[in-house]
């Protein structure tokens, strides 16, 4: 099934983006990757997409504040938050925030892709 869905990546792991780029490219997402904050808030505008994947600890800013300024710019883009460090605190302060879902490494590309059908779904559902 293909989709034309954007999703916007974000995570500062190299190897754990490429996985889930050529996972989310396979079923037929277009992808944009970021490594950094700065650097995704940058692409958030220019791309424009429907789903932001983002890593919630990485250096500088946090994806915590990215949260945020998404939010602020686009209330419909659907953001997914992801964790290697997994705490009920962390998770309620990120959907109190507008997170849509929070995950954690190691991702299960199943539960990825139904996490993300559901995200989009939500996303068009209220744009």
């Amino acid at each position: 099934m293909a989709f034309s869905s954007r999703i916007l990546l974000v995570d500062d792991e190299p190897f754990f983006r490429s996985v889930l780029k050529a996972f989310l490219k396979k079923i037929g997402f277009a992808i944009e990757e970021a490594d950094n904050v700065d650097d995704a808030l940058l692409k958030l505008r220019k791309f424009d997409p429907e789903i932001v994947l983002l890593d919630i600890v990485m250096p500088g800013k946090s994806g915590k504040e990215m949260l945020e300024a998404t939010k602020k710019w686009k209330p419909a883009c659907q953001v997914i938050m992801v964790t290697g460090m997994p705490s009920e605190e962390t998770r309620t302060e990120c959907l109190s925030k507008g997170a849509f879902a929070v995950i954690h490494k190691p991702v299960e590309l199943e539960d990825l892709r139904a996490t993300v059908l559901a995200a989009i779904e939500e996303s068009r559902a209220v744009s």
